[in-house]
């Protein structure tokens, strides 16, 4: 097998001026050749019954965040179901929907629903559904009445949260410890979240920002200027290897 061919002076000399251009562009691609990752922060708060209602303790957490997607109105910019379910706090509704057994109730019933329990003017209500033996209908059933009543805080509380052993492992450790700082989301449960003392916390994201990979963002800045200065010393070598010589005839010949 015959070896590649050696390269001619000129030909080495043109590469190496290519190569060099090239290492001093670096600067120019080099921030985005090597991007920052994403750092996500997730933080918890405390969940607690009170004698009307659900809440976190010392009422610090944003409204964005809200204690329970279990909870009907938990997100006071749920308008539609604020007003629907407002309607319901002194009265009951008859729908549509009928029933075959008299004794139907909220425990057989409420499944198809969304949320069992609404948060209105800081008293939480459990959902209640109800056949309405006064109010047969056409084919022998009940009609179905909705409604709200005062619902056990402690009871709630207890049936909306989910065990930390059936969330995430970072999640649990977010309930349980405090605080967790990861490269990726994680899977956070819209709810509060029981931990291993017994206590309830709501596990948020807190926060997202981009950090270095490599060193410090100072030196990650200076990174690209190195292979442009070994772009700039090939040069100046290359500069010094070439003759230039005048060819043209005397102006005053």
């Amino acid at each position: 097998m015959q070896g590649l061919p050696s390269l001619t002076p000129f030909r080495r000399d043109l590469a190496l001026a290519l190569l060099a251009l090239a290492l001093l562009a670096v600067p120019l691609w080099g921030a985005s050749y090597i991007p920052p990752t994403t750092s996500y922060q997730y933080d918890r708060a405390e969940v607690v019954s009170t004698e009307t209602s659900i809440e976190y303790v010392d009422g610090g957490m944003p409204s964005t965040v809200p204690v329970s997607d279990e909870i009907g109105c938990a997100d006071p910019w749920e308008i539609r179901t604020c007003t629907l379910e407002g309607q319901l706090e002194n009265e009951t509704v008859t729908t549509e929907y009928t029933s075959s057994d008299p004794d139907s109730d909220a425990e057989t019933l409420s499944d198809w629903d969304r949320y069992g329990y609404v948060l209105l003017d800081e008293t939480l209500y459990e959902t209640t559904h109800a056949a309405n033996e006064s109010a047969p209908s056409d084919d022998g059933g009940y009609r179905i009445d909705i409604g709200l009543e005062p619902a056990s805080t402690d009871a709630a509380l207890a049936d909306v949260a989910v065990d930390s052993s059936a969330v995430s492992s970072e999640a649990a450790t977010v309930a349980n410890e405090g605080h967790l700082e990861t490269d990726e989301e994680i899977d956070v449960p819209e709810t509060p979240i029981e931990t291993d003392d017994g206590s309830y916390y709501r596990v948020y994201e807190s926060g997202s920002s981009s950090r270095s990979v490599l060193v410090t963002p100072v030196i990650d800045a200076l990174l690209p200027f190195v292979p442009a200065g070994v772009g700039l010393f090939l040069l100046i070598g290359l500069s010094r290897r070439v003759e230039v010589a005048y060819t043209g005839s005397d102006a005053e010949d």
